[in-house]
């Protein structure tokens, strides 16, 4: 494993020539070789296999008491387990929820704050995201970017013609009166993190930066949930929803394998 590493940092070094193979073989002290490497920005060998040590803890929840899963159902178990933690930590915070999907495609979380006369005076629309999943390219620009909501408003608004929310939320995009988030949620190691992201788009592209201020989230604080022991009411709060999702979305999607194995039987 540290062999194949340093060869491949080497050939990176050379593609910049300024080191080449040869020096890589040559006694080279392993501090020599990090400072080498931090000069040209590369993380060195340690940080590198500690990375791919850590483990996806969520996902070996998943294939122990789902042997049968695949890859791509392990990825829809864990996007639905985001997507409803997601909705629990927004609808705790005072945002109401309305459906942003027509059949299986549309907005994660589309969330409403109306005023005393029940008038929608807030707009958050976000999407979650897994891990290190990323925003995706379709025909109306990228997943979160203001030609890709006001696509799914459409959609919305023309299956739902008798709503009135989704004209009002339509409008109130189209005048950049609404706020756009990426939740992202993973679970390494027995640890929950949660980063919730902020999305500006004037078009077809988007621009994702980190909240600070006002404008920020108190989830977005706490470096990291040990879900075995988690610190205060807001995190054993947040750890104990985290952990009755999971529950809730495996044994969902184990019934629904069960089916499919007693049909094919």
């Amino acid at each position: 494993m540290v062999n194949l590493a340093l060869q491949e940092i080497a050939l990176k070094l050379n593609e910049l020539k300024q080191l080449n193979f040869e020096d890589i073989n040559k006694k080279i002290s392993p501090n020599d070789l990090q400072e080498k490497l931090k000069n040209f920005g590369i993380s060195n060998v340690a940080e590198t296999n500690q990375q791919e040590v850590a483990k996806d803890t969520l996902k070996e929840k998943i294939e122990e008491q789902i042997p049968d899963a695949n890859e791509a159902n392990i990825k829809k178990i864990k996007g639905n387990i985001s997507e409803k933690l997601m909705d629990w930590y927004f609808q705790n915070t005072g945002w109401e929820k309305l459906e942003g999907e027509v059949g299986c495609n549309g907005i994660d979380g589309l969330y409403v704050k109306r005023d005393k006369d029940g008038n929608i005076k807030q707009v958050l629309i976000c999407e979650s995201k897994y891990n290190t999943s990323q925003l995706g390219e379709t025909n109306n620009g990228t997943q979160m970017s203001k030609e890709w909501i006001q696509a799914k408003l459409d959609a919305l608004q023309k299956a739902n013609p008798n709503n009135k929310d989704y004209a009002t939320i339509k409008e109130m995009v189209n005048e950049d009166k609404y706020r756009a988030r990426i939740f992202r949620l993973k679970e390494i190691d027995g640890e929950l993190k949660i980063e919730i992201a902020k999305v500006d788009s004037n078009g077809s592209e988007v621009a994702v930066t980190e909240l600070s201020g006002k404008e920020n989230y108190k989830i977005n604080k706490i470096p990291s949930i040990d879900l075995q022991n988690p610190e205060g009411k807001f995190q054993s709060k947040v750890a104990d929803a985290y952990e009755n999702i999971v529950d809730q979305q495996i044994q969902m999607a184990k019934g629904k394998y069960e089916n499919k194995t007693n049909a094919a039987a």
